[in-house]
């Protein structure tokens, strides 16, 4: 049990996954989304303002919480009770079949979940680099 009760804002929403990496000292931060394994077309464009250009996309939802996970960071650790701060900060959108709206997100990784299992066993860590604070900015509100 934590040491302190974390609150996260409503206009947050619910945290799929927040993690911690001791190997890498590594606070991370996963959206989870159960998607159709359809590659045809003619979904494409359904897809693409679900995920990434409708107003209240699911990729613009998932900046917020990056957003204030990195903004509380201290707060989660002590939350998570963790014997040590976190040294860096990670994130991924992660999608139960690959989807098109991945190559067109370039802030953070959007990944299917074996994308993600087979990336992290060839690197032996958490194996992206963009989704980090500092390493690829983001906007918070993206046109």
């Amino acid at each position: 049990m934590g040491a302190t009760a974390l609150v996260i804002p409503k206009g947050i929403g619910q945290i799929d996954f927040l993690g911690f990496s001791r190997q890498e000292c590594l606070l991370l931060l996963c959206e989870d989304k159960m998607v159709e394994g359809s590659l045809e077309p003619k979904f494409f464009r359904d897809s693409l303002s679900q995920f990434v250009y409708d107003k209240d996309s699911y990729a613009n939802r998932f900046r917020s919480k990056i957003d204030w996970t990195w903004q509380n960071r201290e707060g989660i650790a002590r939350a998570l009770n963790l014997n040590l701060a976190p040294s860096g900060f990670a994130c991924a959108m992660v999608s139960y079949y690959p989807c098109i709206a991945s190559h067109f997100i370039h802030d953070f990784p959007c990944v299917s979940i074996t994308e993600l299992m087979i990336d992290f066993k060839t690197a032996g860590r958490w194996p992206y680099s963009i989704g980090r604070p500092g390493v690829l900015p983001h906007k918070t509100d993206r046109a």
